[in-house]
């Protein structure tokens, strides 16, 4: 491994039969190996054991009883044995130099514990062929909390995490909702090093068919738990990290409440609106208080941005 901290890489993968090939095989092309590739199957019902025979000499297939994207990323950091652990969806696309560059920021003096890849968006083949490797930016943050002060995205897809931190604390929650990679990056919120690659692109999201209504309930409830989470003081920091981390959880209900008015779940985004609304003043976000009001009431939604930004 050429003196590099070694990583193993994660797929987590559920029904994904027509996609996951595309995903391990953006893996191991890389111009520099990983040290394993999990592949996780969280009970798939269709043909993803048999798409996988193939690369069978090339990664370790692990099945187990469906328990959600949670358990599937657990199971594969208890079986990974690397210093770091790269997180990839098995729908989405790595780029040729991804580890390559991971490499880089990690052989550095000083490592960080968390790596967060620069994504793009596309929906097919075409949207990718004219994809480049750029120089290298990369901006470095204490840890988690000042990464997401004021708003920052944020997912498990884009991930790069030391795995003995990770396990330290406890991984990934295995409640079914959309927020698990939220409520881990909280609990890491004081872990040390975080570095954040703006260039070159490293991971291609893909943009697939969803049911709207179906992602709102599930973003709704992943709202839910990290309020009630930080209400019970389970995430690090104390007083002294209190409002860091309450910056970045309103930053979140804002890009969520609207997700909600776009799911025609007014109930929904009212009750995010309200859970924040003392937050919101203590941190000085009028605009969001005095403007979500109106978008609700008059229907305004569909001239917003879908951004998890939108309303700063």
């Amino acid at each position: 491994m050429n003196g590099f901290p070694t990583i193993s890489v994660v797929i987590p993968t559920y029904n994904r039969a027509e996609l996951v090939a595309d995903c391990v095989r953006s893996v191991i092309s890389q111009t520099a190996e990983p040290l394993e590739i999990i592949v996780v199957d969280d009970g798939s019902t269709d043909d993803t054991a048999e798409v996988l025979c193939k690369f069978q000499d090339r990664i370790t297939y692990v099945s187990q009883d469906n328990a959600g994207p949670g358990a599937a990323r657990n199971n594969g950091i208890r079986r990974a044995t690397g210093d770091y652990i790269a997180f990839i969806d098995s729908d989405d696309l790595w780029t040729p130099w991804t580890i390559e560059v991971i490499q880089q920021i990690l052989g550095r003096e000083s490592a960080p514990t968390i790596v967060l890849l620069r994504r793009m968006e596309f929906e097919t083949s075409v949207d990718l062929e004219s994809l480049n490797r750029e120089d290298l930016v990369v901006r470095d943050y204490q840890d988690f909390f000042d990464y997401g002060d004021g708003g920052a995205l944020f997912g498990s897809g884009v991930l790069v995490v030391r795995r003995n931190t990770v396990m330290e604390v406890g991984g990934f929650t295995t409640h079914l909702m959309c927020a698990e990679d939220l409520d881990l990056g909280m609990k890491l919120g004081v872990a040390s090093g975080l570095a954040s690659i703006e260039s070159p692109i490293m991971v291609c999201i893909r943009r697939t068919p969803s049911s709207l209504t179906r992602s709102a309930s599930a973003a709704f409830k992943g709202m839910q738990f990290l309020y009630e989470q930080e209400a019970k003081k389970a995430y690090p920091g104390g007083e002294q990290r209190k409002w860091q981390r309450r910056s970045f959880l309103t930053f979140m209900a804002r890009g969520k409440s609207i997700q909600m008015l776009l799911a025609k779940r007014r109930g929904a985004a009212w009750k995010l609106y309200f859970d924040s609304l003392w937050w919101h003043i203590r941190l000085g976000k009028f605009s969001y208080l005095l403007v979500f009001p109106f978008i609700n009431l008059f229907g305004l939604v569909r001239l917003v941005s879908r951004r998890d930004d939108v309303v700063e």
